[in-house]
């Protein structure tokens, strides 16, 4: 049904911020740890004490002060949880009022704030609740875990949910298990006993290969590891649901590797688990999943015996194509690093398999990705509104476009957007120095000039600064200017994709046919 495609759409986007909610989860935890004290004890004191209208006022209060300093995913995490007082205390209806008032209270910044995660998911239970479908809700709210909750929020949500809250008992479970290395050596070894390796199956996978990895091998190739990490763990669900439980089981486990080598051994334990949990532990029987259990604490507990056991059991064992195989050996190489780095949290590959700048570009490429999809769903408002200032405001910029006096154009476009700033509408002006640079492209300017002109702008917003930077729009034209300067022709056609679906006048898609592209 139509209301069903709506949901599902939804909820695909739910779960890939989701995804990228937690690989940012212990950063801002940190930060509302930092907070906690002036902000948010007396709410947690209260949650305690089932004061919960008492508590609903302190988060609501929090979510105004944290927009102020521009703190919007923070703000949209208090929003959560005043939202979800406001469902524990059955009143339902006014949290579609609290969404709106808050979006009012920022004008134009309202785009960023109802961009994050948090926000998406509370209005995707907003959605839910028109639909009456409450099961739904209620899984919804298991994607709370994602965000950076304290203990006592994490309780909170777990006695909601009905389940039992086990970090803590995990913590000594853990902690007691890994003191007998010998006895948790031959345990592995007894699991790993049966997986076997048949050939059945290897001629499966290898016929599943085009249809679900091929693509998650051109990432490789490319070292796109953070977008092969998140297309892996994407085809998970989609195995487990045609019963395809063991090539699942291998997606989970080299796309969790990878963000253990990209990132940090938290965020890839956090993500493996997570995907354990929202299948319905599906593959937790399986031995190769018992098996990551000890991979990642042997890893948090430097324990180089068991890390190589495993890894090389994994190896034995599993149905791995090459690009894979080279993934899993790269642990058993990369964690002599890790003794003599102190433990990276950023880019374990060796120095001269991928530097440090293919680190920052492919992450920045992955944050536009992450934002792509909205920008997509808001093109036509945008361009509606764009529309009913083109006579005000684009009259010159069109007849010079249709002169092809690109460098003009350009000029009028910078400063439009410096009129525009002014008036706090950061999305039309980020826009707007887009379009600038594009012109610029255009007259054959040098590409150091184009990055000057950005980074001048930037500079001229104060407090506004690293707001503006992150929009979407900025973040293109910064990637576009550092994908020419470094000669990275991998991301060509990526770029062409991204310009296409930029809200532009007619007259202005000439700028995006960028031939040396």
């Amino acid at each position: 049904t139509y209301r069903g495609e709506i949901l599902k759409e939804k909820l695909s986007l739910i779960k890939n911020k989701g995804r990228e909610s937690l690989l940012d989860k212990n950063k801002e935890l940190k930060e509302r740890n930092a907070m906690k004290r002036v902000y948010f004890k007396e709410a947690l004191s209260n949650i305690e004490l089932q004061k919960y209208n008492e508590s609903f006022k302190i988060y609501k209060k929090s979510i105004f002060r944290l927009n102020k300093l521009q703190k919007y995913n923070l703000a949209g995490v208090s929003l959560a949880m005043a939202c979800f007082l406001l469902i524990k205390e059955n009143r339902f209806d006014e949290i579609k009022k609290l969404v709106a008032q808050t979006k009012k209270t920022l004008s134009s910044l309202g785009t960023l704030f109802s961009e994050t995660f948090p926000v998406t998911l509370i209005e995707y239970i907003i959605e839910l609740k028109k639909f009456q479908d409450e099961p739904r809700i209620k899984e919804a709210l298991t994607y709370f875990e994602n965000l950076p909750l304290f203990e006592e929020e994490l309780i909170f949500l777990s006695e909601y949910l009905g389940k039992d809250y086990q970090k803590e008992k995990k913590s000594k479970e853990t902690t007691k298990t890994i003191t007998n290395i010998e006895e948790i050596r031959n345990k592995i070894i007894n699991i790993a006993s049966s997986l076997q390796k048949e050939k059945k199956d290897v001629a499966k996978r290898k016929l599943m290969k085009k249809e679900y990895w091929r693509h998650i091998f051109d990432d490789i190739s490319e070292r796109k590891m953070i977008d092969a990490s998140i297309a892996y763990l994407k085809t998970v669900p989609i195995l487990i649901e045609k019963n395809f439980l063991k090539p699942a089981a291998v997606s989970l486990i080299i796309g969790s590797v990878i963000l253990f080598e990209e990132k940090n051994i938290q965020i890839a334990t956090e993500t493996f688990e997570k995907h354990l949990k929202d299948n319905e532990s599906k593959l937790q029987s399986l031995p190769e999943i018992k098996i990551m259990n000890f991979l990642f604490q042997a890893i948090k507990n430097n324990e180089r015996k068991l890390i190589d056991l495993i890894i090389n059991l994994l190896l034995e064992k599993l149905i791995l194509f090459e690009p894979e195989i080279k993934i899993l050996k790269t642990v058993l190489e990369e964690e002599i690093a890790e003794e003599v780095d102190n433990k990276e949290e950023l880019s374990r590959k060796k120095i001269g398999d991928l530097s440090k700048l293919q680190v920052e570009i492919d992450q920045h490429f992955g944050k536009i990705q992450s934002k792509i999809g909205d920008i997509r769903r808001d093109r036509e408002d945008f361009l509606k509104k764009r529309k009913a200032m083109r006579r005000r405001y684009y009259s010159d910029i069109i007849d010079l476009l249709k002169s092809k006096n690109f460098k003009e154009v350009a000029i009028k476009y910078s400063d439009l957007a410096k009129t525009i700033v002014k008036r706090k509408d950061l999305e039309t002006s980020s826009f707007l120095m887009l379009l600038h640079g594009l012109a610029l492209l255009k007259t054959g300017e040098s590409i150091k000039l184009i990055k000057d002109n950005i980074n001048e702008f930037l500079d001229s917003l104060g407090l506004n600064k690293k707001l503006v930077k992150d929009t979407f729009y900025i973040m293109v034209i910064l990637f576009l200017v550092d994908v020419k300067l470094n000669n990275l022709d991998k991301f060509i056609s990526k770029i062409k994709e991204i310009l296409e679906i930029l809200p532009l006048f007619e007259e202005e898609k000439e700028l995006i046919e960028l031939e040396e592209l």
